[in-house]
């Protein structure tokens, strides 16, 4: 098991060296990561969003445009706004 677990870093020793190549395979492998989808804002955070608006907080529909090297999510809603969220600020609606 320890083997395993050994030769798994070393194939991903090489692409954890190369951020860019990280950024992707991380965007690659997330979740709803093509088409547009239902988000909801919530309500309480404790983190400002750049979207302090009083009527930006509710269900919206998006796309993920980008992780920021932040970790914050950069979705695009279907009018092109970009919105900029920190981890819990926002979360799917399934």
């Amino acid at each position: 098991m320890l083997q395993l677990h050994i030769y798994n870093w070393q194939q991903a020793l090489p692409r954890l060296q190369d951020a860019a190549q990280l950024h992707r395979d991380y965007m690659a492998r997330l979740y709803r990561r093509e088409g547009i989808w239902p988000y909801l804002e919530r309500e309480v955070s404790t983190v400002p969003t750049m979207n302090a608006e009083p009527n930006a907080v509710g269900q919206f529909m998006a796309r993920i445009k980008d992780v920021l090297p932040s970790g914050e999510i950069l979705l695009e809603d279907e009018q092109g706004k970009e919105r900029k969220y920190h981890f819990k600020q926002v979360r799917y609606v399934v």
